[in-house]
């Protein structure tokens, strides 16, 4: 089961510029090269209209910087910041809810 959470993750994040993907449990790490990793810990994984149905956060409007941070690490993905720590990832109709560690 691991081993298919893990596919699923590397599959999203194919269009990324990072160079290695780990999962760990529940903690994503993301690293690129001459960069230092970025982590995160995994809320929830699925397709984008379930998982936007269950965020009771707001949308956090004031955290655009760190969203603009994470658009050029990552590469192009939707990335949504709600409340002080929520952040959604879209890519091909799913969505990835995390939170940086």
């Amino acid at each position: 089961m691991l081993e298919s959470k893990k596919t699923s993750y590397e599959e999203f994040f194919n269009k990324s510029y990072v160079d290695k993907i780990s999962l760990i449990e529940n903690d994503l790490i993301v690293k690129k090269v001459y960069a230092d990793p970025v982590g995160f810990k995994v809320k929830d994984f699925g397709p984008t209209l379930n998982i936007l149905e269950n965020i009771d956060d707001k949308i956090n409007m004031n955290d655009y910087a760190e969203i603009l941070f994470l658009t050029k690490y990552l590469g192009d993905y939707n990335v949504t910041k709600y409340g002080n720590k929520t952040l959604t990832l879209e890519n091909n109709g799913y969505t990835l809810v995390v939170e940086r560690l």
